[in-house]
């Protein structure tokens, strides 16, 4: 799934609904706080960046691929296109800044993130059977 969405103060809870949306779809409803509190992260960084009265904007992608969800989020500025797929996995790195990092350090299995003159990209991802092992939830 991927959807736009204008980058204002109130694009982080929309994004939030959307998540939640999908994660109850795929009855991982035990994930949606950790995911939410992600996404919000990621679209903190964009509305950081985002350049006032430009209409900018942010592309978000959810997927599932078998207990992992991943979350993408494009920024943009203008009407640019998004900067380009990332290529590959990395996990984090100290001292590797990306907003202050500490909540994709802590809770996301997985993430990045690069810049480009369009805008940012970041990603995390979180897999839902570590993260409930980790919790004590059980699926």
């Amino acid at each position: 799934m991927r959807t736009t969405l204008a980058v204002r103060p109130s694009c982080a809870g929309e994004a939030r609904r959307i998540v939640r949306a999908y994660l109850d779809a795929w009855e991982l409803t035990e994930a949606a706080g950790t995911v939410s509190l992600l996404v919000t992260e990621l679209l903190g960084r964009a509305m950081r960046e985002a350049e006032p009265g430009m209409g900018s904007e942010a592309d978000l992608s959810i997927r599932l691929v078998g207990s992992t969800v991943y979350v993408e989020v494009a920024g943009r500025r203008g009407r640019l296109a998004p900067p380009a797929e990332a290529t590959s996995v990395k996990a984090p790195l100290p001292g590797e800044a990306f907003g202050s990092g500490v909540l994709l350090q802590t809770l996301a299995d997985q993430w990045g993130s690069d810049a480009g003159p369009s805008g940012s990209y970041a990603w995390f991802s979180v897999d839902v059977d570590r993260l409930t092992e980790r919790s004590g939830f059980s699926r």
